[in-house]
């Protein structure tokens, strides 16, 4: 019986080492899906159609942070595709669309801790502050996330061209062999990512200690509470952009190593079910942009916010306050963000 609704649905018993946890993975992948891409997509589609939002380059980061989450995402959901007919095209796809997101995802962050920390310092003070200065203009900010993509590229088309995606020993669509210059040249790009991520967001947070320090000390009203909070909200969501990596991807990282090391390191069910970690992140980074940045919470509270009980639960969700929508100046923030 089982075997005639297989052929009937087309399933391949031979393609995957282990069908049930691919059918399994694809599944769990879906539902992330389900969840993540609409928030997602709100934030990007919002943005780009709000002149408020789309006004303040600096937004650029995160709407680019959300489209990687987006493919990243959509990537995901299309193992349940391979999971049911073992598609080897969809899997090839799959590994281009993760791979090419998943770097996205790591080297943004940086670019926004550093954006942050051009516009609160005092350029009389710091030299390279001075020099960064001019790059963080709307041409310049439009050209660093042209050439994040571009980069991702510049990895992903050689892999393409030696026909290097499909299942990778994990058990997940990637890369089944990279050769030793891409693998020396991916474990090197993403600690060094992650490290530049930590060093700005130690400098933003010594800065914002010591600004605070020094307005209260001379009791100066002239001090922008709002825009001191906005970045203290900020150093929040670049803390945790930073550690979810390490929570959910980590493990898989270390796993995966271990495989192309050794394809006996662990089973592929095994595999599988520490790389259902993974996604968790793109899931709840666009929860974490809308709660930690005061332009797309207000964005969305207006979108979204249409009766009393929807109103209720957005305030718990996000820590939303009711004044915020009234006196909210779109030029405030993140130019302030």
């Amino acid at each position: 019986m089982t075997e005639t609704v297989e052929k009937a649905l087309n399933f391949s018993t031979t393609s995957d080492p282990d069908p049930t946890s691919a059918r399994a993975l694809g599944i769990w992948f879906t539902v992330i899906a389900i969840i993540g891409i609409p928030m997602n997509l709100y934030l990007v589609v919002g943005s780009l159609i709000t002149k408020s939002v789309r006004s303040n380059p600096a937004n650029y980061f995160l709407i680019n942070l959300a489209l990687a989450d987006t493919v990243s995402l959509l990537s995901c959901a299309f193992h349940l595709y391979y999971g049911l007919f073992f598609d080897e095209l969809i899997c090839k796809i799959c590994g281009i669309g993760l791979y090419m997101s998943g770097f996205a995802s790591v080297m943004l962050p940086p670019f926004i801790a550093i954006s942050r920390y051009v516009v609160i310092v005092d350029q009389r003070s710091s030299r390279l502050v001075l020099i960064l200065k001019p790059l963080f203009c709307k041409v310049g900010i439009i050209a660093m996330n042209s050439i994040v993509w571009l980069y991702q590229l510049g990895y992903t088309i050689p892999l393409l061209i030696l026909d290097k995606f499909g299942l990778d020993p994990i058990g997940v669509c990637g890369i089944t062999k990279m050769p030793s210059v891409f693998a020396v040249y991916y474990f090197i790009l993403v600690p060094s990512s992650l490290l530049a991520l930590l060093v700005c967001y130690r400098k933003l947070e010594c800065m914002v200690r010591r600004m605070s320090s020094q307005c209260q000390m001379a009791n100066v009203t002239i001090c922008a509470p709002n825009r001191m909070q906005d970045t203290k909200n900020l150093l929040k969501l670049l803390k945790w952009i930073a550690l979810l990596p390490l929570v959910f991807a980590l493990l898989p990282t270390i796993i995966e190593i271990g495989l192309r090391w050794n394809d006996q390191f662990v089973s592929i069910r095994t595999g599988r079910a520490v790389v259902a970690l993974f996604p968790l992140s793109h899931l709840v980074n666009p929860f974490l942009t809308v709660r930690f940045s005061r332009t797309f919470r207000v964005l969305l509270h207006r979108a979204v916010v249409k009766s009393s009980f929807t109103n209720r639960f957005f305030l718990w969700l996000f820590h939303y306050k009711s004044g915020e929508n009234s006196d909210y100046n779109p030029n405030v923030e993140m130019a302030n963000v």
